[in-house]
């Protein structure tokens, strides 16, 4: 059932006048760009070296683990890589990694002190066909062929650190707010659950955005619909059961969303109704003075 509203809602100190249907076009996954009224600026777009340059830091925390519980072995083969990388699961990707290199290679083995720089090697090798000019990897293009996905998967990872550190670098902090310290105390709160989470990106807007800009830059599911605005979005998300659920940690954090720097808050939420599954979504979205949107998301899916 769709349902319809009139809200008259004062955000900072302007009056901004909302009607229409919560389950219309904010929920359609075919909306056409002429129907946007802002366009967005990715402030997280990352060039393979980037990308490459944080899966090697990933890649040698991972390496000197096993390193140091295993100094006996000089060279990895394929008999001895399980027992060279079992931790508990810690560093499956890293097993699978040196075991597809080995493979490629067609060697019996490689001396531990060479796994970096041939990771590395290899790493180059399958994405730099994807990047686009500057060597900038657009990710949600290139997984969208099916031939790139086994290797989007290993970097996934990767990129995401890599866009998030460019998205933090390129974003100007409002006033009052400091970016950098409401993601490490969402990090936080991420830690303490065992439910999805995700930090998402500041996104430069070039106007004052729609609820259907709004769920398009910020990659909000389709499903998911607009529940409340302004302050009360932000009780919402916080108290939103398979989200926060009233943490304390989440009580910073909606101390610095009250700054008169944000300008507006969004809640949205919902589930896989249409879709089939057991899953949900909470989000909270706000732009702040620079016209950048941001924000986070909790869920739970089966």
């Amino acid at each position: 059932m769709r349902r319809c509203f009139a809200v008259v809602l004062a955000v900072s100190s302007s009056v901004s006048v909302l009607a229409g249907c919560a389950a219309d076009a904010t929920n359609d996954p075919t909306v056409s760009e002429s129907e946007l009224r802002a366009s967005a600026q990715r402030l997280d777009r990352v060039t393979v070296a980037e990308i490459v340059a944080v899966d090697q830091e990933h890649m040698k925390t991972s390496l000197d683990a096993c390193k140091a519980r295993h100094p006996d072995i000089q060279r990895v083969t394929t008999g001895n890589l399980s027992r060279f990388t079992q931790s508990n699961g810690e560093h499956t990707s890293f097993h699978f990694r040196v075991e597809r290199l080995l493979r490629e290679l067609d060697q019996d083995s490689i001396a531990v002190s060479g796994i970096l720089s041939k990771l590395e090697a290899r790493s180059e090798r399958v994405l730099g066909p994807m990047a686009g000019a500057g060597g900038i990897l657009d990710y949600d293009a290139a997984s969208r062929v099916r031939a790139n996905q086994e290797e989007l998967f290993d970097h996934h990872y990767a990129y995401s650190v890599a866009a998030e550190r460019k998205a933090l670098d390129r974003a100007r902090n409002p006033r009052g707010v400091d970016l950098r310290e409401i993601r490490e105390q969402w990090r936080v709160l991420e830690r303490a659950t065992n439910l999805d989470s995700a930090w998402l990106n500041p996104v430069k807007m070039s106007g004052d955005p729609s609820t259907v800009d709004v769920k398009k830059a910020l990659q909000i599911d389709y499903e998911a619909s607009q529940s409340s605005w302004g302050t009360q979005a932000v009780e919402d998300f916080h108290q939103a059961g398979e989200g926060p659920e009233g943490s304390a940690a989440f009580e910073p954090i909606k101390t610095a969303l009250g700054a008169a720097s944000i300008k507006k808050r969004w809640y949205f939420s919902g589930g896989g109704e249409r879709r089939g599954g057991a899953w949900s979504r909470n989000y909270l979205a706000v732009l702040d003075e620079h016209n950048q949107l941001w924000g986070f998301m909790m869920g739970y899916s089966e």
